[in-house]
């Protein structure tokens, strides 16, 4: 991420920024129509505001909202139809490209049937459970 991202907003223009994003369902020229701007216009707030074009911003937003759905355990395909992408595998290498990680392993782990409760414990690899 360039250095150019790195904008210092008030917590109040910071929400307001945020909340427009997830209006716009991330989408630059939605964003444009919802405030009663051109995209143009759009562009030179972004940039003044921002420092970058809304696509990066957007972008930006959309990766931020998966982080915190995923880290709070959501399923990958659920984060993905949340997020506008009609195909997980899109969102998956959107995800892979911004943080440098995939999806699954960015989120926590989650409980595998026999973990919680009952059951024996699973064995370590290369024993057998008896």
């Amino acid at each position: 991420m360039s250095s150019r991202h790195n904008v210092s907003l008030s917590p109040d223009a910071t929400a307001r920024w945020q909340s427009l994003a997830r209006r716009a369902e991330w989408d630059a020229g939605r964003a444009a129509e919802l405030l009663g701007l051109s995209l143009r216009q759009l562009e030179r707030l972004s940039q003044r505001d921002l420092n970058c074009t809304p696509s990066e911003w957007l972008q930006r937003e959309r990766m931020a909202a998966a982080a915190q759905l995923l880290g709070a355990g959501q399923p990958v395909k659920l984060v993905a139809a949340h997020l506008g992408y009609s195909l997980p595998a899109n969102f998956s290498r959107d995800f892979k490209r911004y943080h440098g990680r995939t999806p699954r392993t960015f989120a926590p782990p989650r409980l595998m049937v026999g973990q919680f409760g009952g059951g024996k414990p699973a064995a370590p690899p290369g024993k057998v459970a008896s």
